[in-house]
C-alpha cells in the first residue's frame, strides 16, 4: 500500500490498513489486489455523504 492515502488522512499506513479492513469486514468497501496495492471501492456512493454530512456536522462553524 502506497503511503500516499495514509498521508492525505494524517494516519500511519498500518492504522489506515487496520481501517480500511474493518470498512470490508463491515461492508462499505470492496478491494481488489493491483500488484502490491490494495485499491478500494466504496460499495455504496451514499456513504460518500455520510462522510461529508459527519465533517460538516463537527466542523467549527465557519466566521
Amino acid at each position: 500500500m502506497s503511503g500516499s492515502f495514509a498521508e492525505q488522512v494524517g494516519q500511519t499506513v498500518p492504522t489506515t490498513s487496520h481501517h480500511l479492513g474493518k470498512l470490508k469486514l463491515a461492508g462499505l468497501v470492496r478491494n481488489r489486489r493491483a500488484g502490491k496495492h490494495q485499491i478500494y471501492f466504496i460499495e455504496d456512493p451514499r456513504v460518500v455523504d455520510l462522510v461529508h454530512l459527519d465533517i460538516a456536522h463537527h466542523s467549527p462553524p465557519i466566521g
